[in-house]
C-alpha cells in the first residue's frame, strides 16, 4: 500500500514556460525522431507485444514519420499531398491539400502550430485545428522535416541547396547556401546550434544568428539527419564512397566513425544508456553500437533499412523495413516482435504517452500498436483514521481558522514515515462531510490551496492539470495537532465550504482522481 490519503490534482501555470508560439510543443512526440536533438529517445514504453490497435488508410505511400500533439492527435502526411490530423482512436479530425507530395514529418511547437514541407517547395504553418497560418516558398522541392528553436524559429532544409531559418511570423531570418541539396533534416545541439547535412558530402553547424561555426567533409552525401547528444556530440552518417556512421565532437571534430558494407540513408537514435541505433540501408541490418563506436549488435531484416529506428524508456528499438516488416528488438538485439504490412515500411516510429507505436507504410497505411498494459490500479480503503474539526465557524474572510485533527495510526506501519500534507478549502464540494475522492475535491467551484508558511493562499478555478501541491512536509506525522490558517481572504465568497486534508507519501508515484480523501465539517464563510 504506497496511499493513504490524497487531495487533487492541480497545476501551476508558470508565466514564460511552454507558452505562446514559441518552442517545441511539450508532447509524446512533437516532431521527427522526438525532439530538437533528434535523440529519436522516448520517455515511454513502447509496445510490447506488436498488437494492432487500429489503422488508418491514406491515398498514397506513408514515408513520413508521425508527430503527436499536446492533445493527443497524430499528425502525419503522405504522398497525396495531404498532411493529416487523426484522433487518439484512429478516425479524421482534418486534412489539408498541398497538390504535391510530402515526405516531410510535422514538427508541432508549443503555440499549438503544426510545420511541414512539401515537394511544391512550400513551408506550410498550420494550427492544430487545421487552418493555415502561413506558408514561406523556397526555390525548392523538401525532403528535410522542420526543427523548432526554443525561440520559435523554424528550420527547414531545400533542395534549393539551401538551408532556412524562419522567425514564428514566416519571414525570413537567415538563410545559407551549400554546394548541394539539404535532404537532411536540422537537429538543434544543447549549445544551440543548428547541425544539418548536405547532399554536397559535409555536415554544417550554425549559431541561431545564421553564422557558420563549422562544417566537416565526409566521403559520401549525407541524406541521414544528425543527432546531438547530452554533451553536444554530433552523430550521423553517409552515403555511397563513404558508408560510415560518424561522432564528432561540438565543435566539429572527428572522434570516431564506423563503416558499414553500403550507403546509410538512416538517422541514429540515442539510447539514455549510450548505446546508438541506425539502419544499414542497403546492408538489410540494423547496427548498435556504443558512445564509443564499438559494435554491440546487429540484427538481420529481409530488406532495405531507410526507416530510422527508435528507442523506447527500456531500450527497445522499434524500425520498419523493405520486407514489410515492423520490428521491435530487445536490448541485447533478439527480435521481441515483428508484424507484416501490405508493402515496404520507410517511415520512421514514433511512441506515443500510453506506449503506442505508430509507424506508416507503403500499402498507404499508418499502422498503430498497442502499448504495455497498464497496470490496474488498486485504491486502498479509507479507514476512519483521521477526523477534521474547524473553529470558528462561521468565519469570515482572511480571518484565522484553526484546523484541528487527529490520527489513528495504530494498525499502520507508517508512524515513522515521511509525509506531504496537503491542505485545501473547497466551495460548494459535491460532499460536505464524508470520505470522497480526489475527483469530488475538484468538482468544487472554487479551490484554494495553502502556502508552505501555512499564511497564504493561492485559488484555482476551471479545469486543472497535472499535481503540483502547496505543501508542508511534518516527519514523523504526529498522531494530533491544531494548524492555524488564514481563511480565503477573498470578499463576496459568502457560503458553502469545507477543508480537505490528505496525508500522501514522499515520492510514492502518480496521484489519481479516485484515490480517497477525507474532508472536514461543513463550515461558513460570512
Amino acid at each position: 500500500m504506497k496511499y493513504l490519503m490524497l487531495v487533487f490534482t492541480l497545476a501551476l501555470v508558470i508565466p514564460g514556460v511552454g507558452t505562446g508560439n514559441g518552442q517545441l510543443a511539450e508532447s509524446p512526440w512533437p516532431m521527427f525522431h522526438h525532439d530538437a536533438a533528434h535523440t529519436g529517445q522516448s520517455p515511454y514504453a513502447g509496445s510490447d507485444k506488436g498488437i494492432l490497435a487500429w489503422s488508418y488508410q491514406a491515398g498514397m505511400s506513408i514515408w513520413p514519420s508521425p508527430s503527436i500533439a499536446s492533445d493527443g492527435k497524430i499528425l502525419m502526411a503522405s504522398w497525396d499531398g495531404i498532411l493529416y490530423s487523426l484522433l487518439s482512436q484512429g478516425t479524421l479530425s482534418w486534412s489539408y491539400a498541398t497538390g504535391t507530395t510530402i515526405v516531410s514529418s510535422f514538427a508541432i511547437d508549443s503555440g499549438s502550430r503544426a510545420c511541414a514541407g512539401s515537394w511544391n517547395g512550400r513551408i506550410y504553418i498550420l494550427d492544430l485545428a487545421g487552418s493555415l497560418r502561413w506558408s514561406y516558398t523556397t526555390a525548392g522541392s523538401i525532403n528535410s522535416s522542420p526543427a523548432i528553436g526554443s525561440d520559435g524559429r523554424v528550420y527547414e532544409g531545400s533542395d534549393d541547396n539551401r538551408i532556412y531559418s524562419l522567425i514564428s511570423s514566416g519571414s525570413l531570418s537567415w538563410s545559407y547556401t551549400a554546394g548541394d541539396d539539404f535532404d537532411s533534416s536540422p537537429c538543434i545541439t544543447p549549445g544551440g546550434n543548428i547541425c544539418v547535412g548536405s547532399d554536397d558530402d559535409r555536415i554544417y553547424s550554425f549559431t541561431a544568428a545564421g553564422t557558420l561555426s563549422w562544417s566537416y567533409a565526409t566521403g559520401g552525401d549525407v541524406y541521414s539527419s544528425p543527432a546531438s547528444g547530452p554533451s553536444g556530440h554530433i552523430y550521423f552518417a553517409s552515403t555511397a564512397g563513404d558508408n560510415n556512421s560518424y561522432a564528432l565532437s561540438p565543435t566539429g571534430s572527428f572522434i570516431w566513425s564506423y563503416r558499414a558494407e553500403n550507403p546509410i540513408y538512416s538517422s541514429p537514435a540515442l539510447a539514455s544508456t549510450g548505446l546508438i541505433g541506425i539502419g544499414g540501408t542497403y546492408d538489410n541490418a540494423v547496427y548498435d553500437l556504443s558512445m564509443s563506436g564499438g559494435f554491440a549488435w546487429s540484427y538481420m531484416t529481409g530488406g532495405q533499412i531507410f526507416s530510422s529506428p527508435c528507442f523506447d524508456s527500456d531500450e527497445e528499438l522499434y524500425v520498419g523495413s523493405y520486407d514489410r516488416r515492423v520490428y521491435s528488438l530487445a536490448s541485447t538485439g533478439s527480435l521481441s516482435w515483428s508484424y507484416v504490412t501490405g508493402d515496404s515500411v520507410r517511415s520512421s516510429p514514433s511512441i506515443g504517452s500510453d506506449g503506442r507505436v505508430y509507424i506508416g507504410s507503403d500499402d498507404r497505411r499508418l499502422y498503430v500498436f498497442e502499448g504495455p498494459p497498464t497496470p490496474t490500479p488498486t485504491t486502498t480503503p479509507l479507514p476512519n483514521y483521521i477526523n477534521l474539526s474547524v473553529s470558528p465557524a462561521p468565519v469570515s474572510p482572511g480571518g484565522l481558522i484553526s484546523l484541528s485533527y487527529s490520527c489513528d495510526f495504530s494498525t499502520w506501519d507508517y508512524q515513522n514515515k515521511k509525509f506531504d500534507v496537503y491542505l485545501a478549502a473547497v466551495r460548494s464540494p459535491i460532499v460536505s462531510d464524508a470520505p470522497s475522492t480526489v475527483a469530488d475535491v475538484l468538482a468544487g467551484s472554487e479551490i484554494y490551496i495553502f502556502s508552505p508558511n501555512m499564511s497564504g493562499t493561492y485559488l484555482y478555478k476551471g479545469k486543472v492539470g497535472q499535481p503540483t501541491f502547496s505543501k508542508v512536509t511534518i516527519p514523523p506525522v504526529p498522531a494530533s495537532g491544531t494548524l492555524p490558517l488564514i481563511a480565503p481572504p477573498i470578499p463576496g465568497f459568502a457560503g458553502d465550504w469545507v477543508f480537505a486534508i490528505a496525508l500522501f507519501f514522499t515520492n510514492d508515484g502518480p496521484i489519481r482522481a479516485d484515490l480517497p480523501v477525507e474532508n472536514s465539517n461543513l463550515f461558513k464563510l460570512l
